[in-house]
């Protein structure tokens, strides 16, 4: 686990220059308190005069900043001083201030924000909160608080490299923190039921080994040894996946989901989904698959499964449609494409609703004919039924991005980085795409640097002419001044 620190993903914040940080001028960076080094001052010559100057001396400088944030208070960046003192506060372990001070900024937030602002604010929000838990001991707690941090700072629409790495940063963070949730529950069992846990060890040394009864026997013994802890029955729920046995999947499954009440439970609803789906339990294992990507909605396992079943569950619906989509593929193999449009014309008029069908058709009329407005609207129409699927909406973003207006593909990449932060080939285009904006915006601001000091130089010159008129017509001797004929 990363120590806590001032992270630069807030302080940064101050800086950001995003659509959604209108409502404020970047204060800047505020250096962080310096204290003195208590421990190089007990070393030799140091008397316990000496120690108490010194806990005295860091009293007093921590008092100083408290007084440079209050007057940042009155400042017009009323944010960034609530934020820095919260920091402050979490820093020195004062968990009664923070929690004061983060009541304080929720009210200001929920009483003067709306829209983007309000969400940008939100993550800030929810990321000193999660800071807070976490150093608290509430893991849970800050697992559900780094979550909405990436929520929050998805729905400011304006985008800005900064956010992603903010989002970069929050990822690490949950996922940490989910590690050591999980590493804290098996400790405390261990040392509660030692004989439970030697068991269930030995079990998942067994699954390992792919000794699939051996496993079962050793989990079996874990369970009898106590019932009640939800690791033992979610290892036996694989293990009787692994069996084929459908029903004792999901009964164990099922029962380790009711006993988990951490923050992190993505692999307990991932588990039940799979286990109701190979049970010919569709219907009701997709929404557990989706709470997973509730649960932890950077997870690309659990995003790339809910995307699986979905197909799987378009089988079983329409037969008949999804043949022709299997018909149209091989004719793509066999450089049939106008063949593999006609059967996705006619899977289309059988499943309406179903993504991947436009998203294949485009991608046939492309080969067929080349670029069009047939093949952006497939593609378009893909996304909007298929939202979550991240390989619809990257082809959709790189046809874009290779088209006569590649800047319209940036909307498109930011929300396959929404659904998967670290895709690399959306952050290749969109790093491009960011540098093309940059460019041109600094050439925007040059060109307006210019016209301002243009019109700075015809302001001062039509107030010259107006004061020397003014000269001609008050002086008497300016007669005689050609100037002035």
């Amino acid at each position: 686990m990363r120590k806590l620190r001032l992270s630069l993903r807030f302080v940064g914040a101050a800086a950001a220059s995003v659509a959604c940080y209108s409502l404020l001028e970047a204060p800047g960076v505020a250096e962080p308190p310096r204290r003195v080094d208590l421990k190089s001052l007990t070393a030799e010559g140091c008397d316990a005069g000496c120690l108490k100057y010194a806990r005295s001396e860091l009293k007093r400088q921590e008092k100083r900043l408290l007084r440079e944030l209050a007057d940042n208070l009155q400042a017009r960046d009323v944010w960034y001083g609530w934020q820095q003192r919260t920091i402050h506060h979490i820093r020195v372990g004062d968990v009664a201030a923070a929690k004061q001070d983060l009541n304080s900024i929720g009210y200001q937030i929920d009483h003067t924000t709306s829209g983007s602002e309000h969400s940008f604010y939100l993550a800030q929000w929810f990321d000193l909160r999660g800071r807070l838990n976490h150093v608290s001991g509430d893991l849970d707690g800050a697992y559900q608080d780094y979550r909405e941090v990436y929520r929050q700072t998805f729905s400011c629409e304006d985008w800005s490299p900064y956010r992603l790495e903010t989002v970069y940063s929050v990822i690490d963070d949950a996922n940490a923190v989910g590690e050591r949730i999980a590493t804290n529950a098996l400790a405390a069992e261990t040392q509660a039921h030692p004989a439970a846990m030697a068991a269930f060890n030995e079990g998942v040394a067994r699954l390992n080994a792919k000794d699939l009864k051996g496993a079962r026997t050793s989990l079996d013994a874990a369970i009898a040894a106590n019932p009640d802890f939800a690791y033992y029955w979610l290892a036996r729920a694989r293990v009787k996946g692994d069996l084929d046995e459908a029903a004792g999947d999901v009964a164990d499954a099922r029962k380790a989901l009711s006993l988990y009440k951490g923050a992190n439970s993505g692999e307990f609803h991932l588990e039940l989904g799979l286990a109701l789906a190979v049970a010919e339990h569709l219907d009701e294992g997709i929404p557990e698959v989706r709470e997973a990507v509730v649960a932890s909605p950077w997870n690309a396992k659990y995003r790339s499964a809910y995307q699986k079943l979905l197909a799987l569950q378009e089988r079983v619906k329409h037969p008949a449609a999804y043949d022709l989509q299997q018909s149209a593929a091989q004719k793509v193999t066999n450089k049939d494409f106008a063949g593999a449009v006609a059967d996705l014309d006619r899977a289309i008029s059988q499943s309406p609703s179903f993504g991947p069908y436009y998203h294949e058709r485009g991608l046939a009329r492309f080969k067929l004919s080349g670029a069009g407005q047939a093949v952006e609207d497939d593609l378009a129409k893909a996304v909007s039924y298929s939202s979550d699927a991240v390989d619809l909406r990257l082809d959709y973003g790189s046809y874009l991005y290779n088209g006569p207006n590649a800047m319209r593909a940036k909307d498109v990449l930011y929300y396959v980085l929404r659904l998967e932060p670290r895709n690399a080939d959306a952050m290749k285009m969109f790093d491009v795409l960011q540098a093309r904006k940059d460019k041109e915006d600094d050439a925007s601001a040059a060109a307006a640097g210019q016209r301002y000091q243009a019109e700075v130089a015809k302001a001062l010159t039509e107030k010259e002419a107006r004061e020397h008129r003014e000269w001609c017509a008050a002086v008497i001797l300016s007669a005689n001044d050609p100037s002035c004929q």
